[in-house]
Order: structure tokens, then sequence, then C-alpha cells
């Protein structure tokens, strides 16, 4: 018997348990030599036990083992990986109690370095300042800008007089200071998981007080109206979330310089989602339906987006956090989100949650460089979208989000008719056409799963 044993029925005994499946085995990883196959024990027990079951305690715990059974077979990777979580679990421990304030709500961001720094103050912060955003909003709750940062972000936030108007309005400043000894070590495959460990810490914290979460990014733009549109839809509903397009960054900030007026960004969202397409960036632009270059073929990705003449139409099953009432999570204990748009199923269940939609007057916009990530530019019929698809979701409860979709108008003075430009209602009949043909390819179809999944058997007309 080898020492990583328990270690593995462990981390199998965690499958089990989101899977419905009692006896969970991996003969091939039986078969794997000792002590190299340590480094994929690792990636099992951070893919399932942490991410998949959000035990961050459990993962602690058992990698501190891994690391102690070889020292030398330590990949940079499960480090950082384990330093990023051991700071989350400190900061769970040490939250200090906080103050009580009256109707209020934790705006969560993750940003360090420069660059960030930049994009909060120059984009997120003056579309915030617009009337119909936080001066709105502080009317009717206590905003708590939540930052997840390093000191030296946090001292250049502290010191933007920008920030200084958000106070005056009312707004509260609170940090979650990661070390430097982190940030140095960080690089792009890990970022995800510290912004999940960031999302985890914030989310604690709106639980402790009560507060309603809303998740913001620091290139993320909001149309003038975003947050007086979110208090009137959150008077219906606990749930609101959304999806964003990226834009091109030097081409969205020279088209958003006709709407700065003394440092304020007022972006009406019809605006907002016309020059988003006018700016698209490369990695959308092949995710939209009308750029296909042969009929009923849909992009193989987990996002399919249609301009139609009226309306841009959104279907993703990851989407942004627009606001959640206090009372969605009120009731759960801390475990690790890997990123909360994936996992909005562990937070929002069936079918309680609202997408914009054509009478809504709202839009959150990202910003991105325009080298990055990489263009995916294939194309599958129904059948191969629908395996993509189901391989992308698996047996979490995300389709939901997708089904059900998003609208948001277009500008069509600022964004002018194109050839490629659908009628909205064939875009619906598209949409049906997909969803019905999602629910009978469904490969999980019959199979009970521990996580609800509110699709089931749905059919669509």
């Amino acid at each position: 018997m080898y020492p990583d044993e328990d270690i593995y029925r462990e981390i199998m005994h965690d499958i089990g348990k989101y899977t419905g499946k009692e006896d969970c085995h991996s003969p091939r990883f039986e078969e794997y030599p000792y002590p190299q196959r340590l480094s994929r024990l690792s990636e099992l027990l951070w893919g399932h036990t942490l991410r998949e079951c959000g035990d961050y305690k459990k993962y602690l715990r058992l990698q501190t083992q891994l690391f102690e059974m070889n020292p030398q077979s330590k990949r940079q990777k499960d480090v950082i990986l384990h330093s990023i979580i051991n700071w989350m679990d400190g900061e769970l421990e040490s939250m200090a109690p906080a103050p009580m304030w009256e109707n209020p709500v934790v705006l969560f961001m993750l940003c360090f370095g420069e660059d960030f720094l930049q994009r909060v103050l120059l984009t997120n912060f003056q579309s915030l300042m617009a009337p119909g955003n936080l001066p709105a909003l502080c009317k009717e709750k206590n905003p708590i800008m939540y930052l997840i940062t390093d000191a030296a972000t946090r001292d250049g936030i502290e010191a933007a007089p920008i920030v200084q108007q958000m106070k005056a309005l009312g707004v509260v400043f609170q940090y979650a200071i990661i070390p430097d000894s982190l940030i140095s070590e960080l690089y792009a495959d890990v970022t995800y998981t510290l912004l999940g460990a960031g999302a985890t810490v914030a989310l604690h914290y709106a639980r402790k007080i009560g507060a309603a979460f809303h998740h913001s990014y620091p290139d993320a733009v909001y149309s003038d109206k975003f947050f007086t549109e979110v208090l009137r839809l959150s008077k219906e509903h606990t749930a609101i979330l959304g999806q964003a397009m990226r834009a091109d960054e030097p081409m969205m900030l020279e088209a958003l310089q006709d709407y700065r007026k003394d440092g304020v960004l007022a972006v009406p969202a019809e605006d907002l989602t016309a020059l988003q397409l006018n700016a698209l960036h490369q990695v959308f632009w092949p995710l939209m339906v009308n750029n296909r270059v042969d009929p009923w073929s849909y992009p193989l990705s987990h996002a399919t987006i249609w301009e139609g003449e009226n309306f841009l139409h959104l279907n993703c099953p990851h989407l942004n956090i627009y606001w959640l009432d206090h009372t969605v999570f009120a009731g759960y204990e801390p475990r690790f989100y890997m990123t909360l748009d994936s996992e909005l199923d562990l937070l929002v269940k069936g079918w309680d949650f609202y997408i914009p939609r054509d009478n809504d007057d709202l839009y959150m916009g990202d910003l991105s460089e325009p080298n990055k990530n990489m263009l995916n530019d294939v194309y599958g019929v129904p059948d191969v979208f629908s395996h993509h698809m189901w391989k992308s979701i698996m047996f979490r409860d995300t389709l939901k989000f997708y089904l059900r979709g998003m609208r948001a108008k277009i500008n069509r003075k600022i964004r002018p008719l194109h050839d490629r430009v659908m009628q909205d209602i064939e875009v619906k009949a598209e949409q049906v056409f997909l969803y019905n043909a999602l629910m009978a390819s469904d490969p999980y179809r019959g199979q009970k799963f521990i996580r609800e999944r509110s699709h089931a058997g749905m059919k669509f007309i």
C-alpha cells in the first residue's frame, strides 16, 4: 500500500458526492507509478475536492500531506494554488465583526496592479458615478465597495479624487489585502482561482452583514441607469443576472470619450450595446451566429450571440451577478467558488432568477486588450453544437441560464443595420430550435445527480 492511497480514496468519495455514485474509483489511476502520480493526485484534488465540492479545508489538509510525501515533486502551480486557498482560509477565519448597516449592498471586485487600477478609475468608477448608478443606489441602500487587492493598489485607490467623491455620496470602502509574496507568484493560469477565492471571501462578508451582493470587474463599464434599473427589478426578483460581451479596449475607450464629462461616464444602455458591437473584441466575433459561413451552424462555445434588428440576443450558461438579495445565500456556509459566473447553480436554485429582457434599460460591458486570448473560429451543425454544450455544462444546473437568455436594445443610429443582421423573430425561432435540439440530445437524461437539473424534460414551442 502506497502512502497516497488514503488521499485517493477521499477524493473518490468526493467525486461520488456530486455525481451521485456511491462507489467511485479509477482503475487507470491505480496503475500509475508512485511517487510520479502525486502530481496527478493534486490535479484530482483541485478539480474535485476543491472546485466541485468546495471543501477548501480538506483541500488544504490533503495537499499539505501530498507535499510532505515527496517535497521534491512539488509543482509550482500546486504550490501557488495552495497559497491562494490558504490566504482565503485565513481571511475567512480572521474576518472581524462588521458594522450592521441598514440596507447594505456589497459591490465586490478583484483588482490589483497598476493596469487594473487605471482601468477601474477610468471606466468602472467613472461609469458608476453616472446619476442613475451610485448616486441613485445611495438614496436607497448603503453600498460597500469590497475590494480584494494588494497594498499598493489600495493606496492608489484611496488617493484617487473620484474615490473621495464616491465616499462623499456614502460609499464605504473595505479591503482584503493579498500579500505581495503571493502577488509576485501569480500567473495567468491561476488568476481565476484567485478570483474565486476573492469572491468567496466577499460573499461571506456580505452574508455576515446581511447585504445584497453585486459582482464587478476592473474593466467593466456600466450603462448610465444600471443600478436604477437593478433597484427597480430587485423589488420583484431576488436574483438578477446578465451577460456581457468583450470590446476591444483602445477602440472602445476612444468611442466613450463623447460620453465623458467632468469625470463622469454616462452611457445609455442601448448606446453601450451598439458601441460594443462596433468595437467587438476578436474573440467574440466568432461567437456571433451572424458571422457563420453555413446556415444552421452555431459557435462551438458556451456562448451564443445573435444580432437582431432591434436587440442583441445573448445566451450563455455563465452569467454575471447583477444582484443577489441577501436571502439567496443567507443560510450558506463558506465554500470555495471557482468563479461565481460558472457556478451560479450553487447559489441560485430552480428558476427563481431574472435576466434582462426587451423593456429593461441596463447593460454592463467588458473591455479587453486586443491581443487577449486566441480566436476560436469554429462552428458546428446542431448535433455537434449540442455535444459541445453538454460537455461544457456536464451535470451542473446551468443550462437554465442559457435557456432563458438575455436581450439588450441596440441604438441603430450608432450601429447601422448591415447585411448580416437578422430579424428578431428569426432569432427567436432559431433559439427555440436550438433549445429543443439540446433537450433531445441530453446525454444525462434519466440519470440521478445530487444537483437538481431544472431543465429536465422541458420542451419549447
